[in-house]
């Protein structure tokens, strides 16, 4: 019998944050809705404890569908996702990372939504970011459920989809086109989400449904950069800047309308300083390659405009020694004016 959703972890390498993630989903199944809903886990041939954990949770819970895939060799994130929607036997597929945690009444709460509003597309799935001991809401600023249109899914989401547990797709909307030129973007979750939700109906639900665990600045990246760095050598973040650009700028021959184009790629340009300086502020080795590629990508997506010239050009060739620097003296200026405005 074929399920109303299923949970779709990728995962490679972290068996400890997999199990949480396992307990915390097999406790929130109930018996009213565990007949509907499949956990899929997406192994990208992992070499630590991954099966065993994921063995040990279909032996126990043998009245929840718990069904196991391991990749022959690893796919990378996006061709990991692209897998887990093919083995997905769910009508909706929700793609969940393996370390970020479900609310306790999260999976009941989307069940129920989606069993109420067949009719849409895709679902979008709000939530807020841990940072320490500090709660940070996502870019998303709803404060009810909604049904809406793709272009205004658009406009209200800011982005936040760009967060792959935020999003649940419709299987036999997403057969329906191939998406596989999308592995390797960084971005194949919200690649797809694009592409798919324009002309259709989106659900959006309020609340924070999912905790977002965030690392700080220098762990995370340092973390992503042991395991991520392309076959080019460039930097994980830097080059996931340059795709969510690219994103922005292929929005016009997706087909959606010159107002929201302009307003996505505006909501993307305005983070290009502050991710220069994350960059430059962790960056290890000053790499020349690294540095004229980003620019060239930068330049030609800012047609030359004055303050790529004046600021974001400047800023990347200058010694990460000094801009980096830069960045760890203003930030936490910052940050205190910014908690006293609020």
């Amino acid at each position: 019998m074929k399920k109303l959703l299923t949970i779709a972890i990728p995962t490679y390498n972290r068996s400890s944050s997999l199990d949480a993630t396992l307990l915390d989903l097999v406790d929130q199944i109930d018996e009213h809705i565990r007949g509907d809903i499949e956990l899929l886990v997406s192994d990208n041939n992992s070499s630590d404890s991954t099966e065993e954990v994921v063995e040990k949770y279909i032996k126990n819970n043998f009245d929840i569908s718990i069904k196991y895939n391991k990749n022959l060799q690893n796919l990378g994130f996006d061709g990991n996702c692209h897998v887990a929607m093919e083995k997905a036997s769910g009508e909706f597929v929700w793609i969940l990372s393996d370390d970020d945690k479900v609310c306790g009444n999260a999976i009941k709460t989307v069940y129920r939504q989606i069993e109420n509003n067949k009719e849409v597309s895709f679902v979008y799935v709000n939530y807020n970011i841990k940072q320490g001991e500090k709660y940070e809401e996502s870019r998303c600023k709803i404060n009810i459920n909604k049904v809406v249109d793709g272009e205004s899914f658009m406009i209200e989401s800011n982005l936040a989809f760009t967060f792959v547990s935020s999003c649940i797709i419709r299987r036999s909307e997403w057969v329906k086109r191939d998406y596989m030129k999308y592995i390797g973007t960084r971005w194949y979750h919200a690649f797809v989400a694009r592409d798919l939700v324009l002309g259709a109906k989106v659900l959006m639900l309020a609340g924070n449904l999912i905790t977002m665990n965030g690392l700080d600045l220098k762990s995370s990246r340092a973390e992503r950069r042991l395991s991520d760095s392309d076959e080019d050598g460039y930097d994980f973040y830097l080059d996931a800047y340059v795709q969510l650009l690219l994103f922005s700028r292929g929005m016009e021959e997706v087909g959606y309308s010159e107002g929201v184009c302009n307003l996505i790629y505006k909501n993307v340009r305005a983070s290009a300083l502050r991710q220069i300086f994350y960059y430059k502020a962790t960056v290890d080795i000053y790499k020349f390659k690294e540095i004229r590629y980003f620019c060239e990508v930068l330049r030609k997506t800012y047609c030359n405009k004055f303050s790529y010239w004046l600021l974001e050009a400047p800023i990347m060739y200058l010694p990460s020694f000094i801009s980096g620097n830069i960045y760890w003296i203003v930030s936490p200026i910052y940050k205190k004016i910014k908690s006293f405005v609020k």
